[in-house]
């Protein structure tokens, strides 16, 4: 996809955002991805091309499933929004639901002191002594995107979050300890920021990962220390 194109596309985007707050548009037609859901024999559905819109919208969506990761164009987060908020393409976008939401991190010492009250050695000596389960810290706090980043990855299945914190269990910055946590927050209470892109991967992706997606900053209440690790040198 071209410059000349991309700029285009991105016009299009905003006069469908002007259109979406004013009336209810279905910007992608009567069907969302027809197309692709005929070529994969998913939900088939009568012949449908896809709006300029819509396949760029799919194109992004593919590429932050296989290639780009968190670097959605705020343009087609925004799109995807209005879509979300009209309640319309709910079988592939099926929106906000009463549901927790997780995601699984590996950091060291700075985060545990910048987000709770613990002491990250005793955190280390906590989690040793809690064999049996997981720690559980609770309290309120908002996580931010990293700068650079247009969409952060959440999901609604613990299991899939904790393999995430599983990866990079190395300590970073020369700190003494480094932990594998899982975040909790629930999806209602970041109605406005989050988009739910399971059902998009479950019909056209390979990475089922029950994806949640969050456009801004999330709030959580609950972390679960999965794993801690004290450096050999300390």
């Amino acid at each position: 996809m071209n410059n000349r194109t991309k700029l285009t596309l991105k016009r299009l985007i905003r006069e469908t955002i002007r259109d979406l707050r004013e009336q209810k548009n279905e910007v992608f037609g009567k069907y969302a991805f027809a197309p692709e859901r005929q070529k994969r024999k998913i939900n088939i559905t009568p012949h449908e091309e896809n709006t300029p819109i819509e396949q760029y919208t799919f194109y992004e969506l593919t590429r932050h499933k296989e290639d780009e990761w968190g670097r959605i164009p705020p343009d087609v987060l925004k799109v995807l929004m209005n879509i979300q908020n009209q309640n319309l393409y709910n079988d592939v976008f099926p929106g906000v639901a009463d549901k927790q939401i997780y995601r699984g991190m590996n950091v060291d010492e700075s985060f545990i002191k910048n987000f709770t009250d613990k002491n990250p050695e005793d955190l280390y000596y906590e989690w040793l002594e809690n064999t049996s389960k997981d720690t559980v810290i609770e309290g309120d706090w908002v996580f931010n995107m990293k700068p650079g980043r247009t969409a952060d990855s959440w999901t609604t299945n613990f299991e899939i979050a904790d393999n995430f914190s599983s990866m990079g269990r190395l300590t970073k910055n020369n700190q003494a300890y480094s932990f594998s946590l899982v975040l909790q927050g629930s999806m209602l209470d970041n109605k406005g920021v989050m988009i739910d892109l399971s059902k998009f991967e479950e019909m056209f992706s390979k990475h089922d990962e029950d994806e949640v997606l969050a456009v801004g900053p999330v709030k959580f209440n609950k972390v679960y220390v999965t794993y801690a690790m004290k450096k050999r040198n300390y």
